[in-house]
C-alpha cells in the first residue's frame, strides 16, 4: 500500500510543488485549499502521469473549526495519514494598529492553530504506527522581529519553535518532524502579503524558486535534520541574527519593510 500524505495550502506554490515531488515519490495525496477547481486540476495531472490516488478536499482553513472538520472528513473517508505536511499559510503587511482584526485572527487561525491542531489530530496514529513524517513551514521571518510584518513573523517563531520542542518529543516514536524555513520564494505569497521587493537592492539574490524549497526540505528529511533554512544566503542571514542587538535587528527589518510596500 503506498503512503498517503496529507498536504494543506496545495493549490499553488510551494504547497502544489511538495505535491508534485510527493508523487513522482509514489505517495497517494489528500491536497486541501479553498480553491476546488485549481485542486481537481492538480489531482487529475497527478493521478494521471503518476497512477496515484489523490483525494481533493476543498476547506477554508480559517474558519472556526476548520481542523476539526478536516480531520473528520478524513476519518469518515476511512484514510490514515502517514504524512503531513502543514504549509498552509499568509501574512499580512502594514501597521499593526491599521489592520483589520478579522483578517488578523483568519492569518493567527490558519498558521498557528489550525497547524498545531492538525498535528495534535494526526500524531496519534503516528505514534501508534512507530512512524510517520511531519514538515511544518515556518520561515525565515521566524528568527527576528518585524516590524509591519510583526504578528506574522511571531506566528512563524511559534512554529519554529514548537516543531523543534516536539522533534525531540516524539523522536522515540519513529516520527521525523521538520521545520522548513524559506525565505523569500517566488510564489503568490508576497502578492497576498502586500509587499513588493522589487528595485531593493539584493533582493533578488534571496529570492528561491519554490521547487528549489521543496528540495531543500527532502535533503533535510533524508538527513534527519530538524530545521531547514533553504539557501545559503538565507540561512547565513537567519543563523547570525542571535549574535545581533535585537533592536538592530528590528530597525533594520522595519526600514525594509517600509521599502517594500506596495
Amino acid at each position: 500500500m503506498a503512503p498517503l500524505t496529507l498536504i494543506t495550502g496545495a493549490s499553488s506554490g510551494i504547497g502544489k510543488v511538495f505535491a508534485e515531488r510527493f508523487a513522482r515519490e509514489k505517495h497517494d495525496l489528500i491536497v486541501v485549499a479553498r480553491r476546488r477547481n485549481e485542486l481537481e486540476a492538480l489531482a487529475d495531472s497527478l493521478s494521471r502521469e503518476h497512477g496515484i490516488q489523490v483525494h481533493v478536499i476543498p476547506c477554508d482553513l480559517s474558519v472556526p473549526d476548520a481542523s476539526r472538520t478536516l480531520f473528520e472528513e478524513i476519518q469518515q473517508r476511512g484514510l490514515s495519514i502517514d504524512g503531513l505536511i502543514n504549509n498552509a499559510g499568509f501574512g499580512i503587511h502594514g501597521s499593526f494598529a491599521e489592520m483589520e482584526p478579522e483578517a488578523l485572527e483568519r492569518m493567527l487561525t490558519v498558521n498557528v492553530t489550525v497547524l498545531t491542531l492538525l498535528t495534535r489530530y494526526f500524531l496519534p496514529g503516528m505514534i501508534a504506527r512507530r512512524s510517520g513524517t511531519i514538515i511544518n513551514i515556518a520561515s525565515t521571518a521566524a528568527f527576528q522581529p518585524i516590524p509591519f510584518f510583526s504578528a506574522y513573523a511571531a506566528s512563524k517563531a511559534y512554529v519554529l519553535s514548537m516543531t523543534e520542542g516536539l522533534a525531540e518529543e516524539v523522536r522515540d516514536h519513529g516520527i521525523q518532524v521538520v521545520a522548513l524555513c524559506p525565505g523569500p520564494t517566488r510564489t503568490e505569497f508576497m502578492g497576498t502579503a502586500g509587499l513588493q521587493f522589487g528595485g531593493i537592492k539584493y533582493a533578488d539574490a534571496a529570492f528561491m524558486d519554490a521547487a528549489d524549497v521543496v528540495e531543500a526540505c527532502m535533503r533535510a528529511l533524508s538527513r534527519r535534520e530538524v530545521v531547514r533554512i533553504p539557501g545559503t544566503l538565507n540561512a547565513l542571514m537567519a543563523r547570525s541574527m542571535p549574535f545581533l542587538p535585537r533592536r538592530l535587528v528590528a530597525k533594520v527589518s522595519g526600514k525594509l519593510m517600509k521599502q517594500s510596500q506596495h
